[in-house]
């Protein structure tokens, strides 16, 4: 066979979805190219809410991207040529406070995130993802955070989920299977993070976090458990 020409898959990661404040479009997609010609042209879509956007993810696919705004989760499909309609129906929710913190599973059947303003249980919420609408909400586990939640997180390998917390301990880890949920909390590390405002996993092995006071970034080993804090950075 005679290839007359060339192509290429395009790269997965040529596209950034951004929230924003100030105008009836709180939530955008943007082109990048990672070369001198840098940000493309923003994606049209129609008016999102005219609430303030806190957070957008896209799907380990890259065919959906999930946001949110005070009041709503939303889930929108995602194509090279542009943003879909908003799917029907969400994650329920009884108060109108920020949300944040969004993650999905690997196995993209679940979202979690959390009330970032909140201040009483529940804070913290992970719902079903059926691949193409939304399921119910997983129950919460017996142990939660009680304080307002910035940030979220799958490990890679899908079975633990952590959500930061603005009260004691800061934050909270728990087994996870998407047939049955959480699991039981897991006990605290012994040097405890202050106002975790980012989780990050690394390798199934670390867990990174961002936090508001001193020394602002911390991390621990975490292999079914949490080991001792790292030594911060210089």
């Amino acid at each position: 066979m005679r290839v007359l020409g060339s192509t290429r898959s395009i790269p997965t990661r040529q596209y950034v979805a951004t929230t924003q404040v100030g105008s009836l479009s709180m939530f955008g997609v943007y082109k990048w190219q990672q070369d001198a010609v840098g940000w493309g042209t923003r994606y049209p879509i129609a008016t999102f809410n005219s609430e303030t956007g806190y957070d957008a993810r896209f799907s380990p696919d890259n065919a959906y991207i999930v946001t949110t705004t005070a009041t709503t989760v939303k889930m929108f499909p995602f194509t090279f040529g542009g943003i879909g309609t908003v799917i029907s129906g969400g994650p329920s929710k009884s108060l109108s406070n920020p949300n944040a913190g969004l993650s999905w599973h690997p196995d993209q059947n679940a979202v979690g995130w959390g009330d970032n303003r909140q201040a009483t249980a529940p804070t913290m919420h992970v719902t079903r993802w059926n691949g193409t609408s939304w399921g119910t909400n997983y129950s919460q586990p017996a142990t939660q955070p009680l304080g307002a939640v910035n940030s979220t997180r799958f490990n890679d390998a899908g079975d633990y989920f952590f959500s930061s917390s603005t009260d004691d301990p800061g934050i909270f880890a728990y087994p996870w299977t998407s047939a049955s949920g959480f699991g039981t909390k897991k006990a605290n590390p012994a040097t405890l993070p202050a106002l975790v405002t980012t989780i990050k996993t690394i390798a199934d092995e670390d867990v990174v976090m961002s936090q508001q006071d001193s020394p602002y970034v911390v991390a621990y080993p975490f292999i079914s458990s949490w080991g001792t804090k790292y030594a911060n950075p210089a």
